[in-house]
């Protein structure tokens, strides 16, 4: 089983609409796997990354979002289908400043 016969797969559940910390979101009425990417990103390099990974995974017929991670707390992670993450990191791996929170929150135990 792979992701991408998983992508393929007719299997879907319904998300939540995500509001305007999406910065990038397509209708939930169109068919197709719902994408969650997540980018953390001190430059906005990830944020381009995700957004052209994005416009990839719509060629494909899935329906993916865009979320900056600072954002994390708005999403129900269990209501997603699949979940990508774009993050650059800094000096010794670092993770970027708006994407702390979500690196720390997924390094806790309330992740689990």
């Amino acid at each position: 089983f792979s992701f991408e016969s998983f992508l393929k797969s007719n299997d879907t559940v319904s998300s939540a609409e995500h509001g305007k910390q999406a910065t990038f979101l397509v209708s939930n009425s169109e068919p197709g796997k719902l994408v969650l990417i997540l980018y953390g990103t001190e430059y906005g390099a990830s944020r381009e990354i995700a957004e052209k990974l994005a416009e990839e995974l719509q060629e494909e017929d899935m329906r993916p979002r865009v979320i900056n991670m600072k954002d994390h707390k708005a999403i129900d992670l269990s209501q997603e289908q699949a979940l990508l993450i774009v993050c650059s990191t800094a000096g010794d791996g670092v993770p970027p400043t708006e994407a702390k929170g979500f690196y720390d929150w997924a390094n806790s135990n309330s992740a689990a």
